[in-house]
């Protein structure tokens, strides 16, 4: 974590402006500003699916627009008390033909060294069907201000958003953006949303946000959004602190992440 000279002050509120306490297990993605140096901006959703700080978000999330890797990247989630953590990203993983990523946080310790867990969302074995009520929670609208030299103020604007799915694409829906399995649903999808779980009536995670469309004059809702199945990440490879490698599923199977 970078130590710039700054106060930061960040809290989490809803769409009205209210200060509240989100799912611990669904965080803020921030980056560092390139333009203005010792400043974050913010850039996602994720969320945690292991204990120790293992989590999922959207792939685009994780890579600038000349589709570089981000690093350093943080997130930013809330405690029982409601005090905001902010957590480094250690490393991630994709999935190189869908938008999706996994990654590893540094571990979170109290002052005595210990290590402290946290929430996480269960997945679903069961798969998405067209007609299926799904929700999402998320941070979009969110911003991070600069007040002055010292002083930076973030509010992260965590909200639900609810719909259907709409249409499935087995196959992909074309061959640059979507070329393996995803869904059209009307919920709701913004600037920020991107990364967040897809969660369905039983509030277990069957997707992830990938992309929305706003008061599209083509028959369609006025909210057309795609999400992207949470099987996708099940083969991802992946790497342990040691370099021994694995995959999510086997992580599943396992009993480190959990499934229902």
């Amino acid at each position: 974590m970078p130590t710039p000279q700054k106060n930061y002050i960040y809290k989490f509120v809803n769409s009205l402006g209210e200060e509240l306490s989100p799912s611990e297990a669904v965080f803020a993605i921030i980056t560092e500003d390139d333009k203005n140096q010792g400043s974050f901006k913010f850039s996602g959703t994720g969320f945690f699916i292991n204990a120790v700080g293992g989590f999922v978000t959207a792939k685009h999330v994780c890579f600038d627009r000349q589709n570089k890797p981000i690093f350093p990247f943080y997130v930013a989630y809330v405690l029982p008390d409601n005090t905001v953590v902010l957590r480094h990203v250690k490393r991630f993983y994709v999935n190189p033909d869908s938008d999706v990523a996994v990654g590893m946080l540094v571990p979170f310790k109290d002052a005595q060294g210990k290590l402290i867990e946290n929430a996480v969302l269960t997945l679903s074995k069961s798969p998405i069907e067209v007609g299926d009520e799904i929700k999402t929670v998320a941070y979009p609208k969110s911003k991070i201000i600069t007040e002055d030299e010292k002083t930076q103020v973030g509010e992260f604007v965590a909200d639900w958003y609810r719909g259907k799915v709409e249409e499935h694409f087995p196959d992909g829906r074309d061959s640059l953006f979507y070329p393996r399995e995803c869904f059209r649903t009307s919920v709701e999808i913004l600037g920020g949303a991107s990364g967040g779980p897809v969660i369905n009536s039983e509030g277990f995670v069957v997707g992830i946000n990938s992309s929305g469309l706003d008061d599209l004059d083509d028959g369609f809702n006025d909210h057309v959004s795609f999400i992207t199945p949470i099987t996708e990440i099940f083969d991802i490879d992946i790497s342990s602190d040691k370099g021994e490698k694995t995959t999510i599923r086997d992580l599943i199977q396992h009993g480190s992440i959990k499934i229902r």
